[in-house]
């Protein structure tokens, strides 16, 4: 219905072969996909990053990133959050040693096949020329029947010895994948059987995709109203009970808790903290975290420096790109695709900026617990706790 839409005409047009079939001319109109983000300077390349799960890459990207940051130490007053310069670097081996993706194709398996489908192209072309040539040749005369049998033929062999190849292509690809995830699963190798399914998500079903045609000033100004009218609990509540707690801010552990909150991270807390964090999609600085933590310890004391300077300093100090955060929106699956409320904003921070937010983020969730300020009725995001608690005492309580 969406596509239908966008016709604006359509005719039959006059033919010059011989053809069981009238040609049909439509005119439509484009309408450019505004929610997408205009190219205003450096595009991050999309690297191959899961090679760095082979041992033997990433040693070798360890070394390059060593020889990289072997020079001098630049001259530092105090802290600095030269979160670029790193940011160039990182990037650039991991193109050398990772490689870039390329764009993929709607039929993966027609890759690689490019002089094939040249020549069954180029065969079904000169047969319809030919066809073409022998109808003009003929200005308007009445043709021979065994002649127009005789080209219509050639058309007909040369389109099936096309179409027999791609059915072959195919057939071939799917048995490779799927051969692919029967040895992934015969040897425990998940990794291997998940990017096996992944290549299979979606093909063989006929249904064409629903464009959403919602605009990025839509999609801003949506997720600007979610973040001003969303709260969990009213804000006149949330400061009476703040109004009803106990002030423990005198006693000994207060004291204590509060020397820990405002240190600055240690370089074992950050790294432990890093381990923890899923290495999921970079932000718009293009940095993953398997790129600093496979890059040794030269490149993660550069990360040290400039999350420690982001602790002591005020965000005005800061880099910008370490204050961008990219809101993608996502599809809930579910609704219509032109309905902003259909889609979840998710934030994706630099990743400078995601690795402070997590130390932060831990810190507060043992003081929390060490304080005993979370009720032990709340199993929501906290460690060793889970919906099925929950319901394990709701059915004792029926």
């Amino acid at each position: 219905k969406e596509r239908q839409q966008h016709v604006r005409r359509i005719n039959t047009v006059g033919e010059v072969c011989l053809s069981d079939h009238k040609p049909k001319q439509m005119l439509v109109s484009l309408r450019k996909k505004a929610w997408r983000r205009a190219y205003t300077g450096r595009r991050n390349p999309r690297i191959k990053f899961e090679s760095l799960a082979v041992e033997e890459r990433a040693l070798r990207y360890h070394g390059r990133m060593e020889e990289v940051l072997a020079g001098p130490e630049e001259e530092v007053v105090g802290e600095t959050t030269d979160w670029m310069t790193l940011q160039e670097k990182v990037i650039e081996v991991a193109v050398e040693v990772c490689g870039v993706q390329k764009r993929t194709v709607e039929n993966p398996w027609m890759v690689g096949k490019e002089e094939e489908i040249g020549r069954l192209k180029g065969r079904v072309e000169e047969a319809i020329r030919a066809r073409s040539e022998y109808v003009e040749w003929l200005e308007g005369e009445e043709p021979a029947q065994e002649m127009v049998e005789a080209y219509a033929e050639v058309v007909r062999e040369a389109r099936y010895e096309w179409k027999r190849a791609r059915v072959r292509w195919e057939k071939e690809w799917w048995e490779e994948i799927l051969d692919q995830c029967e040895r992934s699963a015969s040897v425990g190798n998940s990794g291997g059987l998940y990017r096996g399914l992944k290549k299979l998500q979606g093909r063989g079903q006929k249904k064409a995709p629903v464009t959403p045609t919602i605009t990025m000033d839509e999609f801003k100004n949506h997720f600007q109203r979610v973040s001003a009218e969303r709260f969990e609990n009213d804000p006149a509540t949330l400061e009476r009970v703040v109004d009803m707690a106990e002030d423990l801010r005198g006693t000994a552990k207060a004291i204590e808790w509060e020397e820990k909150l405002n240190a600055p991270p240690e370089f074992e807390e950050m790294v432990e903290e890093m381990k923890l964090m899923r290495d999921s999609a970079p932000g718009d600085d293009g940095i993953r975290l398997s790129y600093l933590l496979k890059g040794g310890r030269k490149t993660l004391d550069r990360v040290l420096r400039v999350v420690r300077h982001m602790f002591l300093h005020g965000a005005d100090t800061w880099e910008d790109s370490l204050k961008v955060g990219m809101v993608t929106p996502l599809y809930k699956m579910k609704g219509d695709k032109n309905d902003p409320n259909n889609f979840r904003g998710v934030c994706l921070l630099s990743m400078g900026s995601r690795i402070l937010a997590r130390i932060i983020a831990s810190r507060f969730r043992r003081w929390s617990e060490d304080m005993g300020l979370l009720d032990d009725n709340q199993a929501g995001f906290r460690g060793g706790r889970a919906t099925a608690d929950a319901t394990h005492v709701m059915m004792r309580m029926q």
